[in-house]
């Protein structure tokens, strides 16, 4: 799983089952993930449920948890606690715009 910081208009425009493209500090090739879950920003899953969660945590910013197919070379590597960078290209910048003009 990848923790995701996102705002909660960004995350209004999501779905649950919503393509990610993640690239794991260390690794040249994005991986294709999945939404898992969505959370508010009044909601966000923290260190108690977590092993790691993503710098840029702050109020008024959801999360999102986005589950990876692991690969052999992860049993060797372990990634788990590297950072990660997250695209969903199913949201654009222009999407993020219209829905904050709306609100």
């Amino acid at each position: 799983m990848v923790d995701v910081p996102v705002s909660d208009v960004e995350l209004s425009l999501l779905r649950k089952g919503a393509p990610a493209d993640i690239v794991i500090e260390g690794e040249k090739e994005a991986r294709r993930g999945t939404v898992f879950l969505l959370r508010g920003a009044a909601a966000t899953v923290g260190t108690a449920d977590l092993a790691a969660l993503a710098k840029g945590r702050r109020p008024n910013i959801g999360q999102v948890l986005v589950r990876l197919e692991a690969t052999p070379q992860d049993i060797e590597t372990c990634p788990i606690g590297h950072a990660a960078s997250a695209d969903f290209p199913d949201v654009g910048i222009l999407d993020i715009i219209r829905a904050r003009l709306r609100l």
